[in-house]
Formats: C-alpha cells, structure tokens, sequence
C-alpha cells in the first residue's frame, strides 16, 4: 500500500501509485500533515487541530490517539516504537504505547511549529526543524535540544543514510 495525506483526508493505493482512494474513515475532512508506519505496519497520521489518529489495518478504518486540539506538523518513529509528534508552538510530545497516551517531552527554543522531525537509524539522535529557525539535535530523546546548523533557514527534509551520513534540505 502507498498513503499520501491530503487536506481533506487520507489517500491509497493499492498497485504502486496507479490509482489513488479515498481512505478517510474517521478521518473525513481533516487536513493531513503528516504520516508514520511503525514495524508492526500501524499508519500514524498527524492532523490540524485533532491530533494523532492511529489505522492498524491499511487505512480501513482509524482511531484517534490524543493530543486532540493540537496541531500536528511531524511524526517520526525509532526503532524501538516510540513515537514522536511535533506541533505548532515548538511542542513536542511522545508516546511508548504506540499512540495510546502521550506526555509533553520538552519544547524547543522557539515558539514555531515542528515542521520535521526525524529520527537516526540507531536511535542516538533526534532532529527538529522549527520553521525558519533552523535545525536542532536532541541525543536524550527529546528531553534537551542544542543547534544543529541552518540557523534562520527553513529545512524541508532530513535524511539518514544507513552508515550515519546525515542529508538536510532547505528552502534557500
């Protein structure tokens, strides 16, 4: 299955991006801004204004998970299934339960939304992006944040590869 969030829902596809389905149930008119598969292939789905909401079966069917009035910008997963979800005014929240309660890690630096978050292969580091503030880098799960370049730019992407190089995009 391939999962495209939308402003008004969910979208799948069932043979490699042929053709594209509406998979809202639950979801109806919600603007999707971010999307998460963990290992036990759970699609997490980040929302403006109504939190996190969970599918464990391809998208049939979703259940919403909490942070219900928060705006979610980002999702990331390590690979010991916790979840992290950034929001707008530089929050960011976790969960060990996948998705079942979440508590307040510690916000960012900055009052601007998580538009990025991404997690290394092996779990040492988590990185922020925080809408034109540049990049962070937290190696205790979140709970400090320290500069990590880009510095007044907006990151769009970050990336690892397996051996640890670390690829960053930006707008500029």
């Amino acid at each position: 299955y391939l999962f495209a969030g939308t402003y008004t829902g969910i979208l799948r596809s069932t043979d490699t991006g042929d053709s594209w389905f509406n998979a809202n149930v639950g979801l109806t008119t919600l603007f999707v801004n971010a999307l998460a598969i963990n290992r036990n292939n759970h699609i997490f789905v980040g929302t403006f204004g109504r939190g996190v909401s969970r599918s464990t079966n391809n998208g049939s069917s979703w259940t919403q998970t909490g942070l219900d009035s928060i705006n979610i910008y980002s999702l990331a997963i390590d690979t010991s299934g916790r979840i992290f979800a950034g929001s707008d005014r530089g929050l960011i929240f976790g969960s060990t339960n996948n998705g079942d309660a979440w508590t307040r890690i510690d916000s960012l630096p900055t009052p601007n939304q998580i538009g990025v978050l991404t997690v290394s292969p092996a779990n040492q580091y988590i990185f922020a992006e925080t809408n034109g503030w540049g990049l962070y880098r937290s190696t205790d799960n979140g709970t400090t944040w320290t500069p990590a370049g880009f510095s007044g730019q907006f990151v769009s992407a970050v990336s690892f590869k397996s051996s640890g190089v670390i690829f960053a995009g930006n707008l500029q």
